[in-house]
């Protein structure tokens, strides 16, 4: 049989909803050997004589075997949704769903080529999207040739991009988020893809003169010579991206451990912050004494703090607010009841630790016992010491990092009296 006045394949649908397509059209007629515009409502489609669709926004027509480049809308296709015996029940079209996540991935799985795409094309475009963003909901598609491959998803698995078979209405689709301005690296993607599986319907690749058959030896050598480079790039990105993301997990470890210790000067209250002060001047090379260990009858300082035969009675308390001048009367309490202890022997110091305004960023809390300079010092000529745990939170980062020694620091604490603000 003869047919006779057959376009040149392959054979190109151009959608649109709107008229805006002429860059879009030019770039479709330098690889198809034909095109036509359809729009919304266009009438009297005989879709067999067509290869392929490509679509800006969702097709209002289409067909089951149809190669498809679909950029924004609702994801053309459908899933056959089964009884429970397994017979086709309903047809359901694709769907758009909202994600509300700001983080996002790539298919570590792709081809060299599609994944440089995605880096270079998809990922700039995604973040500068704000959340909520647009996502194809997953398919369960139920045939055997049906398959859905995200190319970039949010971390809950539904895809901004993706390349997928669905059940019916287009034979295979390479779905692009709405933003994609230039076509072009797209389609010489989808064609040379399209060919390998259809070679009469898509009979080469686009840019023929790039096929290794019609070119120059001295373009081979070139090419291998480019695609060992690109490999090189590839592996170096690969390397890097590793590199980044191990560093970054090591580093959000360390937060969580630091949550979990040197940060609670800067949170807690209660028990759980004497702790934390206990831990920190222990660093600093103090000898530390729980007083609540002890299991007196009658309530004493927190913690008394040893530098040799220095000895320092040490309140510690957290707040919501700030630190109160009421504190500093129960300590002299506590000196009373260590004198009498001794025997009339004075502590060398008296500590009022606080951690204030602890729901707060430590960066905006207002100076320890604020509008109180009276009363501080007072405090300060009995040898007391007003400490906000900010200033030990920094004091023992700094000696871990080697700024100041521990002896250094322990001598800062022990001859300071009124308030300590060290490093705010």
């Amino acid at each position: 049989m003869v047919i006779y006045d057959e376009g040149l394949k392959p054979r190109v649908l151009i959608y649109s909803d709107t008229d805006d397509i002429d860059d879009l059209v030019g770039v479709v007629n330098q690889y198809a050997g034909t095109t036509a515009n359809i729009g919304s409502f266009t009438r009297n489609i005989r879709w067999e004589s067509w290869d392929a669709l490509i679509s800006i926004g969702h097709p209002h027509q289409s067909s089951d075997h149809l190669m498809t480049i679909q950029i924004g809308g609702a994801p053309v296709g459908g899933q056959v949704i089964r009884d429970v015996h397994g017979y086709p029940a309903q047809n359901r079209s694709m769907q758009l769903a909202r994600s509300n996540g700001r983080e996002f991935r790539t298919d570590d799985d792709l081809v060299p080529s599609l994944k440089s795409l995605v880096k270079s094309e998809l990922v700039p475009l995604i973040r500068e999207w704000s959340v909520p963003r647009d996502v194809i909901d997953p398919p369960r598609f139920t045939a055997n040739a049906s398959y859905f491959a995200p190319l970039v998803s949010d971390l809950d698995g539904n895809a901004f991009a993706a390349i997928y078979r669905p059940d019916n209405r287009a034979r295979e689709v390479l779905y692009l988020p709405a933003g994609i301005t230039d076509l072009r690296p797209w389609l010489l993607f989808a064609l040379e893809r399209w060919s390998v599986e259809d070679p009469e319907a898509f009979p080469s690749t686009p840019d023929w003169t790039a096929a290794v058959e019609w070119m120059t030896a001295e373009e081979i050598d070139a090419r291998d010579t480019w695609v060992a480079a690109v490999d090189a790039a590839q592996k170096a990105r690969d390397a890097a991206d590793r590199i980044e993301q191990e560093s970054l997990s090591a580093l959000e470890e360390l937060r969580v451990k630091a949550d979990e210790a040197e940060r609670i000067l800067l949170t807690a209250t209660a028990d759980t912050l004497v702790q934390a002060v206990a831990a920190a001047l222990s660093r600093l090379g103090f000898v530390v004494e729980d007083q609540d260990a002890l299991g007196a009858r009658e309530k004493l300082e927190d913690l008394r703090v040893h530098d040799g035969e220095w000895i320092a009675l040490c309140e510690v308390k957290g707040y919501t607010g700030g630190g109160k001048v009421a504190d500093l009367l129960k300590i002299g309490r506590f000196v009373e009841r260590y004198m009498k202890e001794t025997k009339g022997e004075s502590p060398d110091a008296r500590w009022y630790v606080v951690n204030q305004f602890r729901e707060r960023d430590p960066s905006n809390r207002k100076q320890l016992l604020w509008g109180q300079d009276s009363d501080v010092e007072s405090f300060a000529e009995s040898d007391g010491l007003a400490i906000d745990t900010r200033s030990i939170f920094l004091l023992d980062k700094d000696v871990t990092g080697g700024v100041i020694t521990r002896d250094e620091a322990r001598r800062l604490l022990r001859e300071s009296t009124g308030r300590f603000a060290y490093g705010l």
